[in-house]
């Protein structure tokens, strides 16, 4: 089995929406790496998934080469 570390395509978005004079606001968390990760389960391929925000807080690069894992 070959391990493959997948990190980030996750993103937020904020958005606005107006009605009259009335504004609400959302936020809302997305993963792209969903259609790749199912598509990959039951191959040769064991997949670990970091998002974007758990690699901003626990990956490092040091000289090219990741630390943190």
């Amino acid at each position: 089995m070959t391990k493959v570390l997948l990190v980030g395509e996750s993103w937020t978005t904020s958005e606005t929406h107006f009605k009259g004079f009335d504004q609400f606001g959302s936020v809302r968390f997305h993963t792209g790496a969903d259609p790749l990760l199912k598509a990959l389960k039951g191959s040769p391929f064991e997949v670990d998934y970091m998002t974007a925000h758990e690699a901003a807080r626990g990956l490092s690069l040091r000289n090219g080469r990741a630390e943190g894992l």
